[in-house]
């Protein structure tokens, strides 16, 4: 019966590696990144490539997207989907921004501080590439992941520092007639450590996801809902938020490989019923009821 109901809700398996072909385009824009901070000549090339790895990660987080819409079931809840993917375009986008101030402002040279935080960002980056893989199997490697995402807050925690004394030195071998120099080093500056920001909130969502997985596998399967929403606090169906560009509440069914948006009419009825119906046969065989076979 089991594999009736999994069976006639198929599922979508291409979400693991949209989420790996991000993380692996965000490690491309890492490097491009770390040469521009090298300075050179060709500066304005790799601002250019910079920017086309941005529009190829905005391609792939729309198709996260569209994938989202297309799916009935997917590896976890669609919220933590498009946060993770979010996450992950950010990274990108701020990235390019940073790319952008450098061409607008026509920087030559960058701080040692600078090229450090870029280093930072490329060692945050390939852990991510390590990361998303195990996500495919969190229950197995949700140690390790844990392990991770408090690696890359450490490294963030070094970037904030390189921050801090940049700005210092920034400030004090900056000549007072220069002050177009510092605040664009300033920028510079802000830019990087939004960069690092912007994968310590990938890790979040990361460990967001796997610490519900691990709680869902010992019983407690629910979070917190936004404050207002109803919490009818059933084992198999609740209200959850909907993508907010949906801007709508709908119900889903729980099942072990995931969740399940229930559309309107009688598609959503007959999936309630299914629901149902398999909540009764866990009750039966809890109960010695019903043979397993």
């Amino acid at each position: 019966m089991f594999k009736l109901i999994k069976a006639i809700m198929p599922r979508s398996e291409n979400f693991f590696d949209l989420f790996e072909a991000q993380a692996k385009k965000a490690q491309e824009a890492a490097h491009t990144l770390r040469a521009i901070l090298d300075g050179g000549p060709d500066t304005a090339d790799k601002c250019a490539r910079l920017s086309t790895q941005e529009e190829e990660a905005d391609q792939i987080s729309y198709e996260v997207m569209q994938s989202i819409r297309r799916s009935f079931i997917t590896p976890f809840d669609r919220s933590d989907i498009k946060a993770l993917s979010s996450a992950l375009d950010d990274a990108v986008d701020q990235m390019n921004k940073t790319g952008k101030t450098v061409m607008l402002s026509d920087v030559a040279t960058f701080h040692p501080n600078m090229r450090a935080m870029g280093d930072r960002i490329i060692l945050l980056a390939d852990i991510l590439v390590n990361a998303l893989p195990l996500m495919r199997n969190i229950g197995t490697h949700s140690g390790q992941l844990h392990q991770m995402v408090g690696e890359i807050s450490r490294i963030e925690e070094q970037s904030d520092q390189m921050y801090d004394s940049g700005l210092k030195d920034l400030f004090k071998t900056t000549p007072k007639d220069q002050a177009l120099d510092f605040i664009i080093g300033a920028e510079l500056y802000d830019r990087l450590e939004k960069v690092c920001d912007m994968f310590e909130d990938v890790a979040h969502v990361m460990s967001d996801i796997v610490i519900e997985r691990v709680s869902a596998r010992h019983g407690r399967r629910f979070r917190h809902l936004p404050s207002g929403l109803p919490d009818r606090r059933s084992p198999v169906l609740r209200p959850v938020e909907r993508d907010a560009r949906c801007r709508e509440l709908h119900r889903y069914h729980r099942l072990d490989t995931g969740a399940v948006a229930l559309p309107g009419g009688p598609v959503g009825s007959f999936l309630e019923l299914l629901g149902l119906f398999h909540r009764a046969l866990l009750r039966l065989r809890s109960q010695g009821r019903l043979d397993h076979r």
